[in-house]
């Protein structure tokens, strides 16, 4: 099976891996497993797609019972930037929850801020994918609200972390004067809340 990804062409054969530049094609049959040749120096094992490297170990990620990563969704971000969607990159919630590492919460704040632009608030609304635990998650942003959006749960109780997160950002932002505003919203508890309150 081939997979067509994006505006450049890698061609599996018995000699490794050809470069072009039209379409990615990625052949993830089960028998003959993606590979760059041995004697490709360090370089070519990875190309660059609309300024995302992509490595050997992406393409592999491709494979049938793969989780995709994020150098791949990055790179079909990219893609998607051409009709005006505007998305954030998947490392700023890496950064922003201080999964890289950062221990303060204004180092994490300061790694986030790479990776989102003030610019972005001139949309009417602005989609951050996240990466929790090897799930991926989408944060619909808008002057209104917030939806995070899971294919695991309609509770919206179980992202609260996320949420906290996100907002606490955004106010981080409002406070440096980088943004004029940041959604409010009110959260609706559950049933078992509204129970226990």
């Amino acid at each position: 099976m081939s997979v067509v990804l994006m505006k450049f062409k890698v061609i599996t054969g018995n000699d490794g891996i050809l470069y072009g530049n039209e379409a990615l094609h990625v052949d993830i049959s089960k028998d003959e497993p993606v590979t760059l040749p041995k004697s490709a120096t360090k370089e070519l094992r990875s190309i660059t797609v609309m300024n995302v490297d992509i490595y050997e170990t992406c393409i592999r990620k491709l494979e049938p019972r793969q989780m995709i990563n994020d150098n791949i969704i990055n790179m079909l971000l990219k893609d998607f930037k051409d009709c005006k969607i505007p998305f954030v990159s998947t490392y700023f919630y890496t950064a922003l929850c201080g999964e890289q590492g950062s221990n303060t919460l204004r180092r994490c704040y300061e790694n986030a801020e790479v990776f989102f632009k003030p610019e972005l608030w001139t949309n009417d609304f602005l989609f951050i994918p996240i990466n929790r635990s090897y799930h991926w998650l989408l944060a619909v942003i808008t002057p209104w609200h917030v939806l995070i959006m899971d294919s695991l749960t309609w509770d919206i109780g179980s992202r609260r972390k996320e949420f906290s997160l996100l907002f606490r950002f955004f106010e981080h932002l409002c406070k440096k004067n980088a943004l004029l505003w940041w959604p409010i919203v009110l959260v609706e508890k559950t049933q078992d809340e509204r129970n226990i309150m």
